[in-house]
């Protein structure tokens, strides 16, 4: 996720080459060559794209956390994806609320 947001910003704000961006996922992050171009097509695309996984990651993150907290030595990490994911696709600003 971090490399997607490195890829994204260097590309449209410090002319990133397709050939950096390919290297950088490849020989740094370990993505496969075809991933790698897929994506990179992506964030050529769409300059909110690649972040927006970064940011989503970090909601899911806080709500787990907050959950955590709440529910102290009860918490169960497993318990807690089950009943997010039976949720279905709701944004995750409101997510929490859903998961009393």
């Amino acid at each position: 996720m971090l490399a997607n947001t490195i890829i994204d910003v260097r590309l449209q704000m410090l002319n990133m080459t397709d050939q950096e961006a390919i290297d950088l996922m490849t020989k740094q992050t370990f993505q496969e060559e075809e991933e790698a171009t897929e994506k990179l097509q992506r964030a050529k695309l769409s300059s909110a794209q690649l972040p927006l996984y970064f940011v989503g990651w970090r909601g899911w993150n806080k709500v787990r956390d907050e959950q955590r907290q709440k529910k102290g030595a009860g918490f169960n990490a497993q318990a807690f994806h089950d009943a997010a994911l039976k949720e279905g696709a709701v944004p995750v600003a409101q997510l929490g609320a859903l998961l009393k």
